[in-house]
């Protein structure tokens, strides 16, 4: 009876064990959080491969958003020491619906993708050469709650910086 008890505790370990192997063998966009629309509150994407989400960040909130009655949207995510903020406007209409924006200049109230990384002091911006793009696909106000979901990937490029390789992205935010 012992020996069968053993042998099940044997079995048991071996299962949980690989199982736990298996979520560490995830693929990085598969360790993304989910692309929702129901304001989950969720951020994430992959710099240059690795896994981004806002975490234990150098400011607070660690994901914010915001709309401002001029048409304009600000995104920011911050983890222990890096960074994302979405700014998005469009100068011909308000962004009030789904659609792509294309994130190509902090220059003159353009819409733009900036990441900055607070250890080696690097701020970089999309621009009219490294540019990227934000696509809305959930868009929801009602007198309960504001929602915007959707995805983005942005390239920057900024000389003495790495260069910066956003893929992936998705959000979903209540705001």
């Amino acid at each position: 009876m012992a020996r069968k008890l053993f042998l099940a505790l044997c079995i048991t370990f071996m299962l949980v064990s690989c199982k736990s192997c298996k979520k560490d063998n995830l693929a990085p966009v598969d360790q993304l959080p989910p692309a929702t629309q129901t304001g989950q509150n969720t951020f994430g994407c992959l710099i240059n491969g690795e896994v981004f989400t806002p975490k234990g960040g150098f400011s607070e909130p660690r994901l914010y958003a915001d709309y401002y009655n001029v048409g304009v949207y600000i995104i920011r995510a911050v983890n222990v020491d890096s960074g994302i903020w979405i700014y998005l406007k469009n100068d011909s209409c308000l962004i009030n619906q789904l659609g792509n924006y294309s994130l190509v200049s902090n220059l003159g109230n353009k819409s733009y993708g900036n990441f900055i990384n607070i250890n080696n002091k690097c701020d970089m911006y999309t621009d009219s050469i490294n540019t990227g793009n934000l696509t809305i696909t959930h868009y929801s106000i009602t007198t309960q709650k504001r929602i915007i979901s959707g995805t983005f990937y942005f390239t920057i490029k900024s000389p003495g910086c790495a260069d910066i390789n956003v893929t992936d992205g998705r959000f979903d935010i209540s705001f």
